[in-house]
């Protein structure tokens, strides 16, 4: 992910949810914003993770 990140041209936030033995279940963009600000609510980012009864998730962020 870190080679991706280093592409954006401006602020994202990402959800990767994990499953048994931290395999990668989905990548999520929830938030995209402007070029040194992103909104991120809290509601958005769980809303994926809690019905998919996920392992474990990390979430990706990038300062400008």
């Amino acid at each position: 992910m870190r080679e991706e990140v280093a592409t954006w041209d401006r602020e994202q936030f990402l959800t990767v949810t994990l499953g048994k033995k931290h395999k990668v279940i989905a990548i999520d963009r929830v938030g995209v914003g402007s070029l040194t600000a992103s909104i991120v609510i809290p509601r958005e980012v769980f809303k994926g993770i809690v019905p998919a009864n996920v392992a474990a998730f990390i979430c990706l962020h990038r300062l400008s």
